[in-house]
């Protein structure tokens, strides 16, 4: 309740409702039930404990994508809608240009799950720091690694590891290096490795790189490849190689069977191997983002009773679309003005500055251009120590601000 500025138990909504449009994909070539779900929860869990928006009820306007021809007629529905405050949009990747420039300038916009360039640069505002924040701030983070763990007054080497994906490729080559490079880093070496590379290929390939003198390892790649690494340190280590401990900083990408399967061969349950890095968006330590968790997982279950979902879905589309409701929510909330008047609502969602659910940091938009649409800046690195997830020690007992100016290359 104290996160959407209720202090005390409420009644039920009442008055005019807020209405809010919604646009999903399901039903095509590319589905995401799940967002939709989180979308749901979110509205219901505000409708019947929460007080609504500014206490009235909500009233949701939804249309679906099922194709990319859809991404116009959405616009059209919503933008030919008076009623509608606001716009919430899922997780889509079909018709979001006609959709999106449709909108623009009409109707304020809170993207939830924010994953191409062209909804990186939308006239919006998405409350996650998206997967931008994070490839960029697992380089400031590996970079940190590096001088923690080498000899900084020989400058500090990172090699990156990258699966030859378009989006990994793209991700490293546009955001992770040149962050690195723009921190000082002496030497910023890659390996590129196949896609779906057999754990021979992989054995192979890493056997013959050279890790003697690197500080510390940025790795973007598949769970396959993040196996063959770990592999790969864990036989340097068994034969008294040094470089074997180099810290090694990647993503939750790493996070599969893969990774478990080799674990598990050595006789850990872990998810990643001791030592290991992984950033994010989860903030998984302090007592406010556990309380957050948990009140996510009973508003997802108890809305899968109401709509007879006997299995609500865990999954990253259904957290930040249920996180970007409430969002909104909480900044509607805080506006004394009239809410019907939509500049007032663009305006409240632009300047949105307190913590987005469930996300580490304060909010800043439009502060990593080019990715305009991004509000939130923080990521959270954790490690591997004794089997447990702690604070990595990067950044700030292990946030990194992502969004922080960085030297000029």
């Amino acid at each position: 309740m104290k996160y959407v500025g209720v202090s005390a138990p409420v009644g039920a909504p009442a008055g005019e409702p807020v209405v809010v449009g919604v646009v999903d994909q399901v039903g095509g070539a590319a589905a995401f039930a799940d967002s939709s779900f989180g979308i749901d929860a979110a509205v219901s869990l505000l409708g019947t404990s929460l007080g609504g928006i500014a206490g009235h009820p909500i009233e949701v306007r939804r249309c679906t994508i099922r194709a990319a021809a859809d991404g116009a007629r959405c616009a059209l529905e919503l933008v030919g809608d008076p009623a509608v405050r606001a716009v919430v949009v899922g997780t889509i990747l079909d018709g979001e240009a006609a959709l999106l420039e449709g909108i623009a300038a009409t109707k304020p916009v809170v993207l939830a799950n924010p994953l191409t360039l062209r909804q990186y640069a939308a006239d919006a505002v998405a409350f996650t720091p998206g997967l931008p924040s994070v490839f960029r701030g697992v380089a400031i983070a590996a970079f940190d690694a590096g001088v923690g763990y080498g000899d900084s007054s020989d400058g500090v080497s990172v090699k990156v590891i990258v699966t030859d994906t378009a989006a990994h490729l793209n991700a490293v080559g546009t955001l992770a290096e040149p962050a690195l490079r723009q921190l000082g880093a002496e030497a910023v070496d890659r390996t590129v490795i196949r896609a779906g590379a057999s754990a021979a290929e992989l054995d192979l390939l890493l056997a013959a790189v050279d890790f003697s003198t690197v500080d510390s390892i940025l790795l973007v790649g598949e769970p396959a490849a993040c196996a063959g690494l770990a592999r790969t340190l864990a036989e340097a280590t068994a034969g008294g190689l040094p470089w074997g401990a180099v810290p090694v900083v990647t993503t939750q990408v790493c996070l599969g069977q893969p990774m478990t399967d080799h674990l598990a061969g050595l006789g850990s349950a872990g998810a990643l191997p001791e030592g290991w890095m992984i950033g994010g968006f989860t903030d998984r330590f302090s007592p406010l983002a556990a309380e957050q968790q948990a009140a996510t997982a009973a508003a997802l279950a108890s809305y899968a009773t109401i709509s007879a979902d006997l299995d609500p879905p865990a999954s990253p589309d259904v957290d930040a679309s249920f996180g970007a409701m409430l969002s909104l929510a909480r900044v509607l909330n805080g506006v004394s003005a009239d809410l019907s008047d939509v500049a007032v609502v663009r305006a409240a969602l632009a300047g949105a500055s307190a913590p987005a659910w469930g996300i580490d940091g304060r909010l800043d938009c439009a502060s990593q251009p080019p990715f305009v649409v991004l509000c939130g800046t923080q990521i959270r690195v954790d490690q591997i120590v004794s089997g447990a997830l702690v604070p990595a020690p990067v950044g700030n007992s292990g946030i990194v601000n992502a969004a922080r100016r960085l030297p000029a290359a």
